[in-house]
C-alpha cells in the first residue's frame, strides 16, 4: 500500500535510510569479531570508529569495544583518537575505558600520558621538512607536495613549478600517489583540529614540557611545528621561574616580544603563555608583536581581558560582584 503523496520508490528509499543508521542493540561485553578490524587500515578504521563514537557513543558496550579496537591497532591515528576519546567523550563509561587504555599504553612505553599523545601525532606521510614525494606515471615523474606555514598543501611538478593538481592517470603509480595525497590532506585536517584543542587545554591546565621534549616532540614534527609557531610560550628555569616569553618563526628563529633573538641555553622547561601568568606589561607587548609581525594566533592568549584578584579577594570563597545578574546556564558555560 502506497501512502498518498509518496511514491513506492520514495517509501523504500526512506525505509532503507532508516535501516542504514540502525544497529542491532546487543549489550554483550564480548565483541570478538572486532578483533579482525585490528588489521584494517588506520585511515578507514579510525574514520568509521570516530563517526560511531560521535553519533552512537551512548551505546556503551559497543563504544567500549571500538575503543579497545583502537588500543589493539596501536597506530598513531588510532592512539590520537583514543586520547581524544579519553578526554572528550560525553559518556563516562566510554571515557574511563579509554583513559585506562591510554594509561596502559603510556606505562608500557615508560612515558607520561601527555608524552604518549605528543609522540603519537600522525604525520600524514610528510617528511620532517614537510615534503611528500608523489611519483606520477609509469615513469614515476617526481611530483612533490609541500606543507606551507599556514598548513595548506602546495603541489610542484618535476621542474619545481607550482601546479593546482596532480596529472590524471590510470596507472598504479598515479593512483597510489593520489590516494597518498588524499590521506595526507585528511590527516592534516584531523591533526589541526585535535592538536589545536590539546594545546589550548595545555594552556588551561598549565602543562609543562621539558626543553628536550619540546624540541624533539613538537618542533621537529612536520605538522605540529606549524601549529606551535602560532602560540606564545614561556621559557622557565629549573624551579619553574619565568625567564622569558618566546615564539618560534617559520624560518627557525626564536624571538621575544621585542623581536630580539632568545638565548635558549638558560631555558629548562616551557609552558604556554597567558595574560595571567606573564609579567606586567608583557601581554600588551605581545599583542603589539603579533600585529607588527602579522602573527596569526592559534587561539587567544594575550588578547582577552582578565581580572586579577587583590590580596583580600584571594581568601574569599565567593565573589558576589555580579550577584543579581541574569544569564542562562548554556550562555555562561559557553563563555567559561
Amino acid at each position: 500500500m502506497v501512502h498518498v503523496g509518496y511514491t513506492r520508490s520514495q517509501i523504500i528509499a526512506a525505509h532503507m535510510q532508516n535501516l542504514s543508521v540502525s544497529y542491532i542493540n546487543s549489550g554483550l561485553d564480548c565483541k570478538g569479531v572486532l578483533a579482525l578490524t585490528h588489521h584494517a587500515s588506520a585511515e578507514n578504521a579510525c574514520a568509521a570508529i570516530s563517526d560511531y563514537l560521535k553519533f552512537h557513543g551512548r551505546r556503551v558496550a559497543q563504544a567500549k569495544a571500538l575503543v579497545e579496537t583502537l588500543f589493539g591497532m596501536g597506530s598513531k591515528e588510532a592512539i590520537q583518537l583514543l586520547v581524544t576519546t579519553a578526554t572528550r567523550s560525553k559518556y563516562r563509561g566510554v571515557r574511563e575505558r579509554a583513559e585506562s587504555l591510554v594509561k596502559e599504553l603510556a606505562e608500557a612505553r615508560g612515558w607520561s600520558e601527555e608524552t604518549l599523545a605528543d609522540r603519537s601525532v600522525p604525520t600524514g606521510g610528510f617528511a620532517d621538512d614537510g615534503s611528500l614525494a608523489l611519483p606520477i606515471g609509469e615513469d614515476a615523474k617526481p611530483y612533490l607536495a609541500r606543507l606551507a606555514p599556514d598548513l595548506t598543501v602546495k603541489l610542484f611538478n618535476p621542474v619545481g613549478r607550482q601546479v593546482k593538481s596532480l596529472p590524471a592517470g590510470r596507472d598504479e603509480t598515479t593512483k597510489s600517489s593520489k590516494s597518498l595525497l588524499s590521506h595526507a590532506k585528511k590527516t592534516l585536517n584531523s591533526v589541526r583540529t585535535h592538536e589545536t584543542a590539546r594545546l589550548y587545554e595545555a594552556m588551561l591546565t598549565s602543562r609543562v614540557w621539558s626543553f628536550e621534549d619540546w624540541v624533539n616532540d613538537l618542533t621537529t614534527h612536520p605538522i605540529l611545528k606549524h601549529l606551535i609557531e602560532r602560540v606564545i610560550w614561556r621559557g622557565l628555569d629549573e624551579e619553574g621561574g619565568f625567564v622569558t616569553g618566546l615564539r618560534l618563526t617559520a624560518d627557525g628563529q626564536v624571538l621575544n616580544e621585542d623581536g630580539n633573538d632568545v638565548d635558549l641555553s638558560c631555558i629548562v622547561k616551557l609552558d604556554l603563555a597567558h595574560s595571567s601568568n606573564m609579567p606586567a606589561g608583557s601581554a600588551a607587548a605581545w599583542q603589539q608583536h603579533q600585529e607588527q609581525h602579522s602573527m596569526a594566533a592559534l587561539f587567544p592568549q594575550v588578547s582577552r581581558p582578565w581580572r586579577p584578584l587583590n590580596q583580600d579577594q584571594r581568601h574569599l570563597l565567593r565573589i558576589p560582584d555580579f550577584e543579581g545578574w541574569f544569564s542562562t546556564t548554556h550562555a555562561l558555560r559557553d563563555i567559561a
